[in-house]
């Protein structure tokens, strides 16, 4: 199992927002005709940002006979700073589980932005009438002048 990036890269540590895909290798010892896919994201203070399997999202199982490749791809992984964990699972419709796997793998999203939560939703603010603002640097803000040249020149 792992994380990688739109490149097939594998990822330890991420931007928000970076598309990934979570790879699952199956290994086939007996064919099966019931079967779902699930994976769950948690943050390390372990609870659940989210949760999905191919049974909830409408993939009726029809036969797996052999060894294959089950990928989960995000394209943008919106969550805020902090450090996360992947569960995996293979198991029947009614919940017999074939193969079950907590912490299978660990992540860590780094962000100039200091959200809270876990969730970094796209979005913007849009502002009407007298309210005006000046952008604020958030490269200078949130890291030293040294690093903030560095992130600047990487990003050109």
């Amino acid at each position: 199992m792992a994380i990688v990036d739109n490149k097939g890269f594998d990822l330890v540590a991420l931007g928000a927002g970076t598309p990934v895909t979570i790879e699952l290798d199956v290994r086939v010892r007996e064919a099966q005709e019931d079967f779902v896919f699930g994976i769950g994201v948690y943050h390390a203070d372990g609870a659940c940002v989210y949760g999905t399997n191919t049974d909830l999202e409408g993939f009726r199982s029809e036969r797996v006979d052999r060894d294959g490749r089950v990928r989960f791809v995000m394209p943008s992984l919106d969550l805020v700073a902090g450090t996360y964990r992947i569960d995996a699972a293979v198991h029947t419709r009614n919940g017999r589980a074939f193969d079950y796997r907590r912490n299978v793998l660990r992540f860590v999203v780094g962000s100039r932005v200091h959200d809270i939560g876990v969730y970094r939703p796209q979005h913007s603010w849009q502002f009407d009438g007298g309210i005006s603002f000046k952008r604020i640097d958030l490269i200078e803000r949130n890291v030293p002048s040294e690093m903030a040249d560095y992130v600047r020149k990487k990003e050109e």
